[in-house]
């Protein structure tokens, strides 16, 4: 889902809620699992995980 998809299916009654909406999908999407093509098209936590694992 992208963030225009969040934005049109929330319903939130104030611009607090508004931005506590699109942070937390900011931090618990975009940060943490779409895909980067800079880390050879992993998501960040699997990329991160597979690195040190690895012991770099």
């Amino acid at each position: 889902m992208s963030r225009h998809e969040l934005v049109h299916h929330e319903d939130d009654a104030t611009r607090d809620q508004a931005q506590a909406s699109i942070f937390e999908y900011i931090e618990a999407f975009c940060n943490r699992v779409r895909r980067r093509s800079a880390l050879g098209h992993a998501a960040p936590d699997e990329y991160e995980r597979t690195h040190y694992q690895s012991g770099r």
